[in-house]
């Protein structure tokens, strides 16, 4: 917990003894301001305010449950469908974008980050063409301030 420790130090503009801080997480933890949790394999708990712990916690569950319903899928697109939509496209992507593009589409479910400019909307863009010219119906979510036009 010292990066926790340090940001209260920074946020409260205060010097705080060191012993104090410990005590405040376990009384606000008491008092269900904050949640502590440990995970198995060990290492520093974790600190939640408890709606982002729930949020957590549901957004585990539901992913569980989705990759339970999928089971084995079969690849939405091949190397070589990709090549073709590259022709017709005319255009080529990198090889990273390339390999993002077939992973995506061969997960059951999957998650697509990356910092600005290393071509996620690029990547999206050929995931949604090629899913749907296998007839896969395709729904996009994008937190706020994200690419909304693909």
């Amino acid at each position: 917990m010292p990066e926790l420790f340090d940001a209260a130090r920074g946020l409260l503009g205060v010097p705080l003894d060191a012993a104090v801080l410990p005590s405040a997480i376990e009384w606000l933890a008491e008092g269900r301001e904050l949640r502590i949790e440990v995970l198995e394999q060990g290492g520093e708990p974790l600190v939640y305010l408890p709606w982002l712990a729930a949020s957590e916690a549901g957004l585990a569950a539901s992913v569980e449950i989705m990759l339970a319903r999928a089971g084995q899928t079969e690849a939405l697109a091949s190397d070589s469908d990709l090549q073709s939509m590259e022709g017709i496209q005319d255009t080529q992507l990198h090889p990273k974008q390339r390999s993002a593009v077939l992973g995506l589409l061969a997960a059951p479910l999957a998650l697509l980050t990356g910092g600005p400019g290393v071509g996620k909307t690029t990547i999206v863009h050929w995931v949604v063409r090629l899913a749907e010219a296998r007839g896969a119906k395709v729904l996009l979510a994008s937190p706020p301030g994200a690419p909304r036009n693909v």
